[in-house]
Protein backbone atom coordinates (compact mmCIF):
# COMPACT_ATOMS: atom_id res chain seq x y z
CA UNK A 1 0.00 0.00 0.00
CA UNK A 2 1.41 3.91 -0.71
CA UNK A 3 0.32 7.11 -0.45
CA UNK A 4 1.35 10.19 -2.39
CA UNK A 5 2.35 13.20 -0.12
CA UNK A 6 -0.10 16.35 -0.96
CA UNK A 7 2.83 17.71 -2.66
CA UNK A 8 3.89 15.03 -4.62
CA UNK A 9 7.57 15.15 -3.27
CA UNK A 10 7.10 11.80 -1.72
CA UNK A 11 5.65 8.82 -1.49
CA UNK A 12 5.36 6.50 1.80
CA UNK A 13 4.49 3.00 1.86
CA UNK A 14 3.35 0.55 4.40
CA UNK A 15 4.90 -3.04 4.42
CA UNK A 16 4.26 -6.55 5.80
CA UNK A 17 7.48 -5.96 7.47
CA UNK A 18 6.54 -4.29 10.07
CA UNK A 19 7.62 -1.00 8.72
CA UNK A 20 6.85 2.50 6.82
CA UNK A 21 9.28 3.89 4.63
CA UNK A 22 8.78 7.68 3.14
CA UNK A 23 10.64 7.83 -0.50
CA UNK A 24 11.78 10.96 -2.24
CA UNK A 25 10.29 10.98 -5.72
CA UNK A 26 12.72 13.44 -7.12
CA UNK A 27 16.10 12.15 -5.40
CA UNK A 28 15.75 8.19 -5.39
CA UNK A 29 17.89 6.70 -2.77
CA UNK A 30 16.93 4.94 0.28
CA UNK A 31 13.78 5.86 2.36
CA UNK A 32 13.30 7.09 5.98
CA UNK A 33 12.42 4.28 7.94
CA UNK A 34 9.46 4.36 10.53
CA UNK A 35 9.81 1.56 12.55
CA UNK A 36 7.60 1.51 15.48
CA UNK A 37 4.92 -1.41 15.09
CA UNK A 38 5.29 -5.12 15.91
CA UNK A 39 3.36 -6.62 13.06
CA UNK A 40 2.21 -5.92 9.19
CA UNK A 41 1.65 -2.12 8.44
CA UNK A 42 -1.63 -1.92 7.04
CA UNK A 43 -2.39 1.74 5.46
CA UNK A 44 -0.43 4.73 5.60
CA UNK A 45 -1.69 8.07 5.16
CA UNK A 46 -0.34 11.75 5.08
CA UNK A 47 -2.14 14.52 6.87
CA UNK A 48 -3.52 16.96 4.58
CA UNK A 49 -0.59 19.54 5.01
CA UNK A 50 2.20 16.90 4.50
CA UNK A 51 3.86 17.59 8.03
CA UNK A 52 2.77 14.08 9.43
CA UNK A 53 2.11 10.37 8.40
CA UNK A 54 -0.18 8.03 9.95
CA UNK A 55 0.05 4.06 10.03
CA UNK A 56 -2.03 1.61 11.24
CA UNK A 57 -0.77 -1.88 11.73
CA UNK A 58 -1.79 -5.49 12.28
CA UNK A 59 -0.79 -5.15 16.08
CA UNK A 60 -4.10 -3.27 16.92
CA UNK A 61 -2.22 0.50 17.42
CA UNK A 62 -2.19 3.60 14.96
CA UNK A 63 1.07 6.48 15.34
CA UNK A 64 1.32 9.33 13.98
CA UNK A 65 4.82 10.77 12.35
CA UNK A 66 6.75 13.69 11.85
CA UNK A 67 7.41 13.00 7.94
CA UNK A 68 10.31 15.33 8.03
CA UNK A 69 12.15 13.67 10.73
CA UNK A 70 10.25 10.20 11.04
CA UNK A 71 9.79 10.74 14.98
CA UNK A 72 6.81 9.24 16.60
CA UNK A 73 4.67 11.92 17.90
CA UNK A 74 1.79 10.43 19.37
CA UNK A 75 0.38 6.25 19.24
CA UNK A 76 -3.16 5.49 19.46
CA UNK A 77 -4.17 2.58 21.02
CA UNK A 78 -7.98 1.79 21.53
CA UNK A 79 -8.51 -1.38 19.24
CA UNK A 80 -8.31 -4.92 20.17
CA UNK A 81 -7.71 -6.31 16.51
CA UNK A 82 -6.38 -5.61 13.49
CA UNK A 83 -6.54 -1.84 12.13
CA UNK A 84 -7.97 -2.07 8.53
CA UNK A 85 -7.86 1.77 7.46
CA UNK A 86 -6.98 5.11 9.16
CA UNK A 87 -8.28 8.97 7.59
CA UNK A 88 -7.14 12.29 8.09
CA UNK A 89 -10.39 15.31 8.02
CA UNK A 90 -9.67 17.32 5.44
CA UNK A 91 -9.13 20.19 7.73
CA UNK A 92 -6.30 18.06 9.97
CA UNK A 93 -8.10 18.34 13.39
CA UNK A 94 -9.21 14.86 13.41
CA UNK A 95 -7.97 11.04 12.21
CA UNK A 96 -10.83 8.30 12.36
CA UNK A 97 -9.21 4.65 12.78
CA UNK A 98 -11.34 1.35 11.05
CA UNK A 99 -10.59 -1.97 13.26
CA UNK A 100 -11.41 -5.85 12.56
CA UNK A 101 -12.68 -5.47 16.13
CA UNK A 102 -16.23 -4.25 14.48
CA UNK A 103 -15.32 -0.80 15.50
CA UNK A 104 -14.18 2.91 14.03
CA UNK A 105 -12.86 5.43 16.37
CA UNK A 106 -12.41 9.34 16.04
CA UNK A 107 -9.19 10.94 17.49
CA UNK A 108 -8.19 14.24 18.25
CA UNK A 109 -5.23 14.55 15.93
CA UNK A 110 -3.23 17.18 18.24
CA UNK A 111 -2.90 15.03 21.08
CA UNK A 112 -4.36 11.82 20.29
CA UNK A 113 -7.24 11.66 22.59
CA UNK A 114 -9.96 9.02 21.92
CA UNK A 115 -13.07 11.21 21.33
CA UNK A 116 -15.80 8.68 20.42
CA UNK A 117 -16.37 4.82 19.24
CA UNK A 118 -18.64 3.99 16.10
CA UNK A 119 -19.93 0.43 16.93
CA UNK A 120 -21.27 -1.90 13.94
CA UNK A 121 -21.98 -5.42 13.90
CA UNK A 122 -19.19 -6.68 11.68
CA UNK A 123 -15.88 -5.95 10.81
CA UNK A 124 -15.32 -2.21 9.64
CA UNK A 125 -13.20 -2.09 6.29
CA UNK A 126 -13.26 1.85 5.28
CA UNK A 127 -13.47 5.04 7.12
CA UNK A 128 -13.78 8.00 5.06
CA UNK A 129 -14.39 11.66 5.66
CA UNK A 130 -16.70 14.27 3.76
CA UNK A 131 -15.22 17.04 1.91
CA UNK A 132 -16.30 19.39 4.86
CA UNK A 133 -15.35 17.76 8.14
CA UNK A 134 -18.96 16.93 9.37
CA UNK A 135 -19.63 13.70 8.30
CA UNK A 136 -17.92 9.84 8.08
CA UNK A 137 -19.28 6.99 5.84
CA UNK A 138 -18.18 3.59 6.94
CA UNK A 139 -18.49 0.22 5.25
CA UNK A 140 -18.72 -3.37 7.25
CA UNK A 141 -20.25 -6.17 5.50
CA UNK A 142 -23.63 -5.99 3.38
CA UNK A 143 -24.41 -2.00 4.87
CA UNK A 144 -22.25 1.42 4.59
CA UNK A 145 -23.01 3.82 7.25
CA UNK A 146 -23.06 7.62 7.45
CA UNK A 147 -22.06 9.46 11.01
CA UNK A 148 -21.64 12.75 12.17
CA UNK A 149 -18.36 13.24 12.70
CA UNK A 150 -18.97 15.62 15.45
CA UNK A 151 -20.50 13.39 18.05
CA UNK A 152 -20.35 10.14 16.40
CA UNK A 153 -24.40 9.80 15.89
CA UNK A 154 -25.69 7.28 12.99
CA UNK A 155 -27.26 9.43 10.64
CA UNK A 156 -28.17 7.01 7.65
CA UNK A 157 -27.50 3.22 6.58
CA UNK A 158 -26.54 2.49 3.40
CA UNK A 159 -28.11 -1.03 2.69
CA UNK A 160 -28.26 -2.64 -1.07
CA UNK A 161 -25.57 -4.31 -1.57
CA UNK A 162 -26.17 -8.21 -1.25
CA UNK A 163 -22.09 -9.06 -0.21
CA UNK A 164 -19.42 -7.50 2.20
CA UNK A 165 -18.64 -3.56 1.48
CA UNK A 166 -15.30 -3.05 0.70
CA UNK A 167 -15.23 0.82 0.11
CA UNK A 168 -17.57 3.65 0.81
CA UNK A 169 -15.88 7.28 -0.53
CA UNK A 170 -17.78 10.80 -0.59
CA UNK A 171 -17.93 12.34 -3.84
CA UNK A 172 -15.91 15.59 -3.83
CA UNK A 173 -19.03 17.80 -3.31
CA UNK A 174 -20.60 15.84 -0.55
CA UNK A 175 -23.40 15.07 -2.17
CA UNK A 176 -23.07 11.38 -3.17
CA UNK A 177 -20.99 8.43 -1.84
CA UNK A 178 -19.70 5.38 -3.87
CA UNK A 179 -19.58 1.84 -2.12
CA UNK A 180 -17.76 -1.43 -3.79
CA UNK A 181 -18.55 -4.60 -2.72
CA UNK A 182 -18.57 -8.51 -3.05
CA UNK A 183 -21.15 -8.77 -4.70
CA UNK A 184 -19.30 -7.90 -7.67
CA UNK A 185 -21.38 -4.25 -8.31
CA UNK A 186 -20.60 -0.57 -7.11
CA UNK A 187 -23.57 1.52 -6.05
CA UNK A 188 -24.34 5.25 -6.09
CA UNK A 189 -26.01 6.99 -3.22
CA UNK A 190 -27.09 10.29 -2.34
CA UNK A 191 -26.23 11.48 0.47
CA UNK A 192 -29.38 11.53 2.02
CA UNK A 193 -29.04 7.25 1.84
CA UNK A 194 -31.31 7.07 -1.12
CA UNK A 195 -29.64 4.73 -3.63
CA UNK A 196 -29.21 6.44 -7.20
CA UNK A 197 -27.71 4.11 -9.76
CA UNK A 198 -26.16 0.46 -9.46
CA UNK A 199 -22.66 0.23 -11.77
CA UNK A 200 -22.77 -3.41 -13.22
CA UNK A 201 -20.12 -4.51 -15.48
CA UNK A 202 -17.09 -6.54 -13.39
CA UNK A 203 -17.51 -10.41 -13.96
CA UNK A 204 -20.24 -11.96 -11.95
CA UNK A 205 -19.11 -13.73 -8.94
CA UNK A 206 -16.03 -11.59 -8.57
CA UNK A 207 -15.67 -8.71 -6.00
CA UNK A 208 -15.46 -4.80 -6.44
CA UNK A 209 -12.49 -3.45 -4.63
CA UNK A 210 -12.99 -0.15 -4.50
CA UNK A 211 -14.92 2.47 -6.01
CA UNK A 212 -13.33 6.70 -6.05
CA UNK A 213 -14.33 9.63 -7.46
CA UNK A 214 -12.61 11.71 -9.75
CA UNK A 215 -10.94 15.18 -8.55
CA UNK A 216 -14.02 16.67 -10.63
CA UNK A 217 -17.06 14.31 -9.30
CA UNK A 218 -17.90 13.10 -12.98
CA UNK A 219 -16.35 10.54 -13.33
CA UNK A 220 -16.13 6.86 -10.95
CA UNK A 221 -13.58 4.45 -11.43
CA UNK A 222 -13.74 0.86 -10.00
CA UNK A 223 -11.09 -2.12 -9.59
CA UNK A 224 -12.52 -5.49 -9.11
CA UNK A 225 -11.39 -9.34 -8.71
CA UNK A 226 -11.71 -9.99 -12.44
CA UNK A 227 -8.69 -7.91 -13.49
CA UNK A 228 -10.20 -5.17 -14.86
CA UNK A 229 -10.51 -1.34 -13.90
CA UNK A 230 -13.52 0.34 -15.37
CA UNK A 231 -14.21 4.52 -15.59
CA UNK A 232 -18.17 5.48 -15.64
CA UNK A 233 -19.57 8.99 -15.85
CA UNK A 234 -21.64 9.67 -12.93
CA UNK A 235 -22.73 13.15 -14.50
CA UNK A 236 -26.72 12.39 -14.57
CA UNK A 237 -28.15 9.43 -12.76
CA UNK A 238 -31.41 9.58 -14.23
CA UNK A 239 -30.03 8.97 -17.36
CA UNK A 240 -26.63 7.29 -17.58
CA UNK A 241 -26.41 4.10 -19.10
CA UNK A 242 -25.15 1.21 -16.59
CA UNK A 243 -22.02 0.24 -18.62
CA UNK A 244 -18.29 1.13 -18.11
CA UNK A 245 -16.98 3.89 -20.17
CA UNK A 246 -13.64 2.59 -20.15
CA UNK A 247 -11.80 -0.63 -19.84
CA UNK A 248 -8.48 -1.13 -18.28
CA UNK A 249 -7.38 -4.88 -17.83
CA UNK A 250 -4.09 -6.23 -16.72
CA UNK A 251 -2.73 -9.46 -17.59
CA UNK A 252 -3.06 -13.22 -15.36
CA UNK A 253 0.45 -13.08 -14.70
CA UNK A 254 0.62 -9.69 -13.20
CA UNK A 255 -3.12 -9.53 -11.24
CA UNK A 256 -2.60 -8.06 -8.04
CA UNK A 257 -5.81 -9.63 -5.84
CA UNK A 258 -7.47 -6.84 -4.00
CA UNK A 259 -6.07 -3.64 -6.00
CA UNK A 260 -7.44 -0.53 -4.30
CA UNK A 261 -6.67 2.35 -6.78
CA UNK A 262 -6.65 5.93 -6.31
CA UNK A 263 -7.62 8.72 -9.27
Amino acid sequence: MLSWSPDGSKIATASTDKTAGIWSTTNPGMPLVLNAHTKQVTHVVWSPNGEKLLTASADTSAIIWSSVSGEKLQTLKGHTFTIQEVSWSPDGTKIATAGMDKNCIVWQASNGEKLFTMSHSWVVESVNWSPDNSKLVTSSMESAFAWSASSGEKLQTLKGHNGRIYSAHWSPDGSKIATASLDSTAIIWSADGTKLLTLRGHTENTGVNTAQWSPDGKRVATAGDDRTAKIWYITDPNSVEEVPTHKLQDSPSTRIPQTRISI
